[in-house]
């Protein structure tokens, strides 16, 4: 296949965006188009048709209607995300996509050409070196709060310097956020198991990773290049050992970032979409 692969993104920027490069890179050549359930797919294929692209990949397996992905021409698709909304919203009667008519009518697994089910890759241009930790290290947390979230994160708030930036961040706003802090904390909204949609965004930008276990850890060790907690008191002690010693985890964080360059979006993405491309 000569040239760069040309790739429509389907998603909502706030959870998916920083997946995404927002200018060519080798061997990609990708757009986005913002989308959420819900929301009509005419935007999504006038997008199709202008861009012409050999592939479209959709975040979230039932964002689009069945009938749409059908209707696109080039092979399509679903990247698996567990949606990241505000408690309670996804499950609000009055809204269209809680109800059965509506939910019939959504794509499912069979309708894509394949379902990928793996962490999101992170954008090129938000890599960065691994920063050293300064004398009062700052945590950042990115993404919608819950009850679970807000027990597991009090303690720290109240104990050291940590930022939780509830919505969504995405482009040049995201980059700046991230260029804040030293520390990144990864928490489950709710109980069970999972990897989290910023995990390898944390590792790309240089912030030493603290996170609940990963399920599963997409090749990531705990103690190697990120640092595991199971409850609150874990991450106040955590918290509280880097800013008495910034240099503890230095390897441990050199060590995420390396880590985070099997998720480069120029990486993966010819990797795993260029064999569905007709040559």
């Amino acid at each position: 296949m000569s040239g760069p692969l040309r790739v429509a993104f389907v998603g909502r920027a706030s959870e998916v965006g920083h997946a995404v490069p927002a200018s060519p890179v080798d061997g990609l050549q990708a757009s986005f188009i913002e989308h959420r359930a819900g929301f009509m797919p005419s935007r999504v294929l006038a997008h199709i048709a202008e861009h012409a692209p050999q592939v479209v990949v959709v975040f979230g397996v039932a964002s689009l209607p069945a009938a749409t992905v059908r209707a696109i021409d080039v092979p399509v698709l679903a990247w698996d995300v567990a949606p990241d909304t505000p408690p309670g919203f996804g499950h609000h009667p009055e809204l269209p996509f809680s109800s059965s008519a509506y939910t019939a009518g959504q794509a499912s697994r069979d309708d894509y050409a394949r379902v990928i089910d793996r962490p999101l890759p992170v954008a090129d241009e938000l890599f960065a070196p691994p920063r050293r930790a300064a004398s009062v290290p700052r945590a950042l947390v990115i993404g919608h709060s819950s009850e679970r979230v807000e027990r597991m994160l009090v303690d720290s708030k109240h104990r050291h310097e940590l930022l939780h930036v509830a919505s969504g961040l995405s482009g040049e706003t995201l980059r700046a956020t991230l260029a804040t802090g030293e520390v990144a904390i990864n928490v489950r909204d709710e109980e069970g198991r999972g990897f989290g949609l910023r995990v390898a965004l944390y590792l790309a930008a240089g912030l030493l990773l603290i996170s609940e276990r990963l399920h599963p850890p997409a090749g990531l060790r705990a103690g190697t290049d990120h640092l595991e907690i199971r409850t609150s008191a874990d991450l106040v002690a955590l918290l509280g050992r880097v800013r008495a010693d910034p240099d503890e985890f230095t390897a441990v964080r050199e060590a995420g970032r390396r880590a985070a360059e099997a998720f480069r979006a120029s990486r993966v993405y010819p990797q795993l979409l260029a064999p569905l491309v007709t040559r």
